[in-house]
């Protein structure tokens, strides 16, 4: 007889409010243990149909902060077909199966807070790392490491998953076909350097975060800035450069929070999501793009140019449009997910806004058209 284990939530962690929640929870965990990934909505949606559950009924069933990839108001942003869907530590404890990586995922905060502790950064090394980390080599070999109580390789690998979305994490990458993880953190970690379970976690977590959800004012408003890195003493030269609100909107809370590939993926899945909307199509990627601009008349223009420059512009923002799709956007949605510096992460976030702001042109540009054909006899 098979045991399902499921961790016990502690007092004040968000739970769903119904069987069809549980479902869905279950159907992205259960990708992840099978696929070392996690499932695309298209997956998921397809997976709760065929059980006869409809998506929008089962999310509504789930509080904030248990799910995330996803606009709880789907009637407003409705999910693209490749969005990935991932699960919170809140999410994945109310799953059955997953009581080894809770516990696992303990174990990696403590050893996390013991290596922050020791850790010395080597600003002479370019290539030593910029933040304290762990990963399968730093756990075996740490001495505060009790190897007696080793979990295997894919129960580890699936804790650090659960580490995305906690407030101590700055960076995460993953190579599935390897089991590979390696989870970045600061000194937001001390507050759980010494939990012992996961109630005494999630208790130290509700100290460290606010009661409330962030204000949506804060995370959408075109104030969110990223610092440009500033150039040898001699030139030194700081910009600092309002983001757009639409790449605002997704990118900054996860941004703040450390989790720098996150932003750089949402940011360009929110490009992609506003060419669909402007042109009307359900295409993607690079062939959403060639579909937008590829012509000496395309349906969207986002070019300033005129006379002369204006085929060389129009050539080029088709490949910045494109190549922000194949070299940013797939490669962090479809893995293997390298960890982001944070200072370039940073620098991709602009591009993005600059490509947002090329599509305020073009949106600008439909409407006028709009109107000149509602103005015609």
């Amino acid at each position: 007889m098979n045991m399902r284990l499921r961790a016990v939530a502690p007092k004040g962690m968000p739970r769903p409010s119904g069987d069809e929640g549980y479902k869905l929870l279950n159907s992205v965990w259960r990708h992840l243990a099978q696929t070392g990934r996690w499932p695309t909505f298209e997956q998921i949606d397809r997976s709760l149909y065929r059980d006869g559950i409809h998506f929008e009924h089962a999310v509504a069933q789930l509080p904030e902060g248990l799910v995330m990839g996803i606009d709880r108001d789907l009637k407003r942003r409705p999910p693209q077909t490749d969005q990935l869907i991932q699960l919170s530590l809140a999410g994945a404890v109310h799953c059955d199966d997953a009581a080894a990586e809770v516990k696992a995922f303990i174990g990696l905060v403590r050893l996390g807070g013991v290596v922050e502790r020791d850790w010395e950064p080597a600003p002479d090394d370019p290539s030593a790392p910029s933040h304290p980390y762990i990963d399968p080599e730093v756990l075996g070999s740490h001495p505060a490491f009790d190897p007696g109580v080793y979990p295997p390789a894919e129960v580890l690998y699936r804790a650090a998953h659960l580490s995305v979305f906690e407030p101590w994490t700055s960076g995460l990458g993953f190579r599935p076909e390897e089991l590979y993880w390696r989870v970045s953190f600061d000194r937001r970690i001390r507050p759980f350097a010494a939990v012992a379970g996961l109630a005494e976690y999630w208790k130290a977590r509700t100290n460290v975060l606010p009661s409330t959800p962030p204000d949506p004012v804060f995370v959408q408003a075109p104030a969110v800035c990223a610092p440009v890195v500033a150039p040898p003493p001699e030139l030194a030269f700081t910009l600092t450069i309002p983001l757009h609100p639409d790449v605002a909107a997704v990118a900054a809370e996860r941004f703040q929070k450390g989790q720098h590939a996150d932003a750089v993926f949402r940011a360009y899945q929110a490009v992609e999501n506003r060419v669909q909307t402007l042109i009307g199509s359900s295409e993607v990627g690079t062939r959403l793009m060639g579909l937008a601009l590829a012509s000496d008349t395309p349906k969207l223009v986002v070019t300033r140019s005129t006379g002369s420059s204006l085929a060389s512009e129009r050539e080029g923002f088709q490949n910045l449009f494109r190549g922000a799709m194949a070299g940013l956007r797939n490669p962090r949605a479809h893995g293997p997910h390298d960890v982001d510096d944070p200072e370039e992460a940073q620098e991709m976030l602009v591009f993005a806004s600059l490509l947002m702001r090329r599509l305020d042109l073009a949106e600008a540009e439909l409407s006028a058209r709009s109107d000149q054909v509602a103005g015609t006899p």
